[in-house]
């Protein structure tokens, strides 16, 4: 054979470009907004270009050495396929809030079994060269078809160019804007406001709720709550809750159907309300080509985490960063600030088509990445990093309630800036009870017409009273359940609050296993305000 290395050098790419990242596709459907059939546009060239460099590589020299370099690829494709497919990756959440779990003396026995692997592999390929190579085509052939299977199997639906220009049009008559900041937790404004009072000036007409309840502690059984008050039934399939409480039920789609031009921008797991267009933020800021090769690369990453000994993971990982992707465009965080950038400068009066506009932004989500002043900035996700991310987000944030007056449409905008949960970060004077923390998310609201200063409001009040007063203030849908946040109808407050651990797993589990159920019935950080209901 000419070429001896070529099938060890085309199964050792299609595991980082093909093969693997498949397999976390398929493992992780729900996620991406983008399918693998359109992500292999990307992945499939990649594919090629590393195939075709490393092959011509590896077809120098004289036929010893490319039988030598065959082996040694062979050992490494080996090594390689065995530790992703075999061995499983260290726990912990991939989620940039905490270190990777390392463990050096797994690393290093890990790292033992990768080296004695590879040398055996490259001995058996040395010496069986022709064994090996139809070894290395049939693992190929096999890995490809399934690659196939599951890029025809996948349901998600081809997406187009984002929708920069009709996000940013609004209406001359009534607008309703919700900007939700996951994680963003209460108390971070109560020390932004006693920092700079002077920030409560850029609230015209809002009431700063201090004591709004979340019903969980991230935002998987908090988004239906906000969208439509629904509440998780511990007998439901977590998809279940979704269709009935964001697809079905969501405030989005009764303003929709009542006349609205309605998008949402970042829906997740892809369920997005019916009769409203959603889109991704990597598509609206970026383009779909750039947002696109930034979904791929990030497969990539997630392969190449699954391919590499155990001690190269934390560099792959890059304390959430990632390798690959952050090449190919901004981090999460500054690409969720990229929208409101992008609706500040591009804000227009469209017509007089009344318009409703969500916006799902990670701008105060971990890993940390920005400091208060916007600039780039690494480290650990502790209380001061993540306040000094959110008041980065702000001044995005009032960039955009700026616009709005001098439009003059502001009047004319009933706004609900919020959270989705807190992030269990307290106080100089931390108490064991936690969950208050997390159930503790920022909450800001103006009504059509509000003005005035700042207002600042105990009165205990829940997320899932939202959906209810958009309704109540446009006119234009009813929700089943929920009070009117302008109002205070004197009833003792009783919001819900599910306790759980979450893994990702559960998304296509039977039920979300409940650790505990609580009504909460005052302050969410007083642990009196809390009553534990029987399961």
């Amino acid at each position: 054979m000419s070429a001896p290395a070529t099938p060890a050098a085309a199964l050792l790419c299609g595991l980082v470009f093909l093969f693997k990242p498949a397999q976390m596709f398929e493992a992780n459907a729900a996620f991406p907004y983008f399918g693998l059939a359109q992500m292999a546009l990307v992945l499939v060239p990649a594919f090629l270009v590393a195939f075709g460099t490393m092959a011509w590589l590896a077809s120098r020299g004289g036929p010893r050495v490319q039988r030598a370099v065959a082996a040694l690829l062979g050992g490494l494709a080996l090594a390689a396929w065995t530790n992703a497919t075999f061995v499983p990756s260290p726990g912990g959440s991939l989620d940039g809030r905490a270190p990777l779990a390392f463990d050096e003396a797994r690393a290093a026995l890990n790292l033992a079994l990768c080296a004695g692997l590879a040398g055996g592999g490259a001995t058996l390929a040395w010496r069986f060269p022709v064994a090996a190579r139809r070894f290395f085509v049939a693992l190929f052939a096999v890995l490809f078809a399934q690659a196939v299977w599951i890029a025809a199997a996948d349901e998600h639906p081809w997406r187009a160019e984002g929708a920069a220009q009709r996000l940013a049009g609004l209406s001359a008559e009534k607008n309703v804007l919700v900007i939700l900041l996951d994680s963003f937790q209460s108390d971070f404004f109560d020390e932004m406001l006693k920092r700079e009072p002077e920030l409560a000036r850029t609230f015209e007409g809002f009431t700063y709720f201090s004591n709004a309840v979340g019903p969980a502690p991230t935002t998987y059984l908090a988004l239906p709550a906000i969208h439509s008050g629904t509440l998780y039934r511990e007998s439901d399939a977590l998809r279940d809750t979704y269709r009935r409480g964001v697809v079905e039920g969501s405030f989005m789609t009764q303003l929709a159907r009542s006349g609205y031009d309605a998008m949402l921008v970042n829906p997740l797991l892809t369920y997005c309300p019916a009769d409203v267009l959603c889109d991704h933020q990597g598509t609206l800021v970026h383009g779909r080509l750039k947002s696109l090769a930034q979904a791929a690369a990030f497969l990539v990453d997630l392969a190449v985490f699954r391919i590499v000994p155990e001690a190269l993971k934390p560099a792959v990982y890059n304390e959430g960063a990632w390798m690959a992707s952050r090449a190919l465009a901004d981090e999460v965080v500054v690409t969720s600030n990229g929208v409101l950038d992008l609706m500040a400068g591009s804000m227009h009066i469209e017509g007089r088509r009344p318009v409703a506009r969500f916006l799902h932004l990670f701008s105060t989500h971990a890993p940390t990445s920005l400091d208060a002043g916007c600039q780039p900035v690494k480290g650990p996700w502790t209380r001061g990093t993540a306040i000094a991310q959110d008041r980065c987000a702000l001044t995005k944030v009032n960039a955009v309630l700026r616009r709005l007056q001098e439009l003059g449409i502001y009047d004319r905008t009933a706004i609900a800036i919020l959270a989705d949960h807190g992030t269990g970060l307290q106080g100089r004077h931390p108490t064991a009870w936690i969950w208050g923390d997390y159930a503790s998310p920022l909450l800001l609201v103006k009504p059509f017409g509000a003005r005035g200063e700042l207002a600042h409001s105990a009165r205990v009040v829940g997320l899932t009273d939202l959906a209810a007063s958009l309704c109540t203030w446009t006119a234009d849908c009813r929700m089943e359940s929920g009070s009117d946040l302008a109002h205070d109808s004197g009833k003792p407050p009783s919001y819900p609050f599910f306790l759980y651990y979450w893994r990702h797993e559960y998304w296509l589990a039977r039920s979300v296993p409940i650790a505990a159920r609580y009504e909460v019935r005052g302050p969410p950080r007083d642990s009196s305000s809390w009553n534990r209901l029987s399961q």
